[in-house]
């Protein structure tokens, strides 16, 4: 949260000096702030859903009964479509993202 104050401190005052510049270099700011974090973001979230497969495997392998495999199994699979769904929305959005900047900047 520093990290976006100080951003917006350093240009809330040239936008107030009437510096035409000032929003172009918060947009260079957030863009490396972006760069920068998108990495650890991504193997974060990777992490997460490996951490969730193993926890569902586990689940499912020490089920006991009938009835406790089947409810493993069916986790197991809303897990993977769900985890399909997020990754092909987040290509979508990517794509139709880069689609809307290409479109309006000519």
């Amino acid at each position: 949260m520093n990290i976006i104050s100080n951003l917006l401190n350093a240009a809330i005052p040239p936008l107030q000096d009437g510096d035409i510049n000032a929003l172009s270099n918060l947009q260079t700011k957030l863009q490396d702030l972006v760069t920068k974090v998108y990495p650890y973001l991504i193997a974060g979230i990777g992490a997460v859903v490996v951490l969730w497969a193993v926890y569902l495997g586990v689940k499912w392998w020490s089920a006991g009964d009938q009835d406790k495999r089947r409810e493993a199994k069916e986790y197991i699979r809303n897990f993977i479509i769900g985890t399909i769904l997020i990754f092909v929305l987040a290509a979508g959005v990517t794509a139709l993202i880069g689609f809307l900047s290409g479109y309006f900047s000519t």
